[in-house]
């Protein structure tokens, strides 16, 4: 098949290109700069460009008119200006759509959205696809509003897809590296007082690719539809950090409790600090809103029973892949 990828060169783009090329498909991946599509080593055709978010794409007479899939990962994660959030990833969503329209009325259009669409769960009750969504952050409400673009004002002929993925683990992972660096510390921050007992949902990264292409290669009976991705199994934060110690050999390190309002204040005085010495941080005002539930877990049955997946990396493999990884390039 051919298959257009954006946000190619990105931690998840990167290994869905490495696997689609080995599967024999033709592959045209859009990246900013072709620099950095080398430096990644990315597997497939290279078309120069960015996202617009108004004006139609220059770039797209470059994707072939017989693209018989688009995977669209491209976004941002964290940002401190709201606005920032539905200009890149909604509103560059809607305007890919409507190049693509115009350029293929039979389309397989897998969105890569995320859990923050739907929202956080309730205590012991994972989420389900067509749970009522309720997102807590700028983030995951323009991630909704990519979805709410995508179904409809997508062409009716073409089959549209949304994933969404929880916490995703594997190598190249900048997110879980800041996990294995508090602990390396021996200096865990935990998010509120019930920090240690919140209940994450993750998915390794290799896992998830299977999934997507699973998706590429089935005709679903379906022409929209969401799924979750996600091992059966949901961790704690004490889980995490504790298995994360066993893997550095380090079994006691001080868990430092801060409360929700303190959280705030630091992600505020390090938006202030980013705009005079422009500095990024993970942590954004935008992100606290996140860090307040005390579940994200969501039911993965229905990919499993439609899609074959088979979730084989448990959290021990997931995390030890990542921890191999990170000491080959010398992260940690």
């Amino acid at each position: 098949m051919k298959i257009f990828v954006t946000g190619s060169s990105g931690f998840i783009g990167s290994f869905l290109c490495e696997s689609l090329n080995k599967a024999g498909h033709e592959i045209y991946c859009l990246t900013r700069t072709i620099e950095k599509f080398k430096r990644f080593s990315i597997k497939g055709i290279p078309i120069v460009g960015e996202l617009s978010t108004t004006t139609p794409n220059k770039w797209i007479y470059e994707v072939p008119k017989d693209i018989d899939v688009v995977i669209h990962l491209a976004g941002i994660v964290h940002s401190y200006r709201p606005r920032d959030f539905y200009q890149i990833n909604a509103e560059a969503t809607r305007v890919l759509i409507e190049d693509l329209k115009n350029h293929n009325s039979h389309l397989k259009f897998i969105l890569v959205s995320s859990l923050a669409a739907s929202g956080p769960s309730q205590r012991g009750i994972k989420k389900k696809e067509y749970d009522q969504e309720g997102p807590v952050s700028h983030y995951g409400k323009s991630k909704l509003a990519a979805e709410s673009y995508l179904q409809n004002i997508g062409q009716s002929s073409w089959t549209k897809i949304v994933v969404r993925p929880p916490v995703v683990i594997g190598p190249r992972d900048p997110a879980m590296l800041e996990v294995f660096k508090m602990v390396k510390s021996g200096l865990v921050l935990v998010s509120g007082t019930d920090g240690l007992t919140k209940r994450y949902s993750f998915v390794s990264v290799y896992d998830l690719v299977d999934g997507v292409k699973r998706i590429i290669e089935q005709n679903l009976k379906t022409k929209w539809d969401i799924y979750f991705f996600a091992h059966r199994k949901s961790f704690t934060f004490d889980e995490l950090i504790n298995e994360i110690g066993f893997i550095f050999n380090e079994k006691r390190f001080y868990k430092l409790f801060l409360p929700y309002f303190l959280i705030r204040i630091v992600a505020w005085c390090a938006y202030i600090i980013s705009r005079f010495f422009h500095l990024e941080f993970r942590l954004t005002p935008d992100k606290t809103r996140e860090l307040i539930p005390c579940s994200w877990e969501v039911d993965s049955e229905k990919s499993i029973l439609e899609l074959g997946t088979d979730y084989k990396d448990n959290l021990k493999e997931s995390l030890r892949k990542a921890y191999t990884d990170y000491q080959q390039r010398s992260w940690l």
